[in-house]
């Protein structure tokens, strides 16, 4: 079997393609393990900040648990849609852990202060207005 010209340009052009093919779908498919990556950090990040249903959603979209992912997005809105007492009490262990990052920094610290002593400002008793005295005309 004697291979023509146009065999060995098809030849060559069939690997080319593939070479390019394959090419594209790593590099697309390494900006998904990036994005994959990213997201794993960020819920490994939010679940040491003290947040508990997030971070699931973030590590359901990493490992490719799609359906897991819209039901814990549905978990999560819901928690939001709740009372407030509820959001307070699982932001609880969050609020306590900035604010120790934020302490542990002298502007962190500065900033607490003064948004305290607005706080206190706003708490302080304010003077009453006197009242004009009317006299009922008779």
């Amino acid at each position: 079997m004697v291979l023509s010209v146009t065999h060995l340009v098809v030849i060559a052009l069939a690997a080319l393609a593939a070479y390019f093919g394959v090419k594209v779908y790593f590099r697309v498919d390494t900006a998904v393990e990036n994005r994959r990556r990213e997201a794993a950090y960020l819920a490994s990040k939010l679940s040491a900040m003290g947040f508990k249903e997030l971070p699931e959603v973030f590590m359901n979209y990493a490992v490719g648990d799609y359906s897991g992912m819209a039901s814990q997005v549905a978990i999560v809105v819901k928690r939001l849609r709740g009372n407030d007492k509820d959001i307070l009490a699982d932001m609880s262990d969050v609020f306590d852990k900035l604010l120790k990052i934020k302490l542990a920094m002298a502007e962190g610290r500065m900033m607490v202060r003064s948004e305290l002593e607005a706080y206190e400002k706003m708490l302080e008793p304010v003077a009453p207005v006197a009242q004009p005295v009317v006299e009922e005309v008779k």
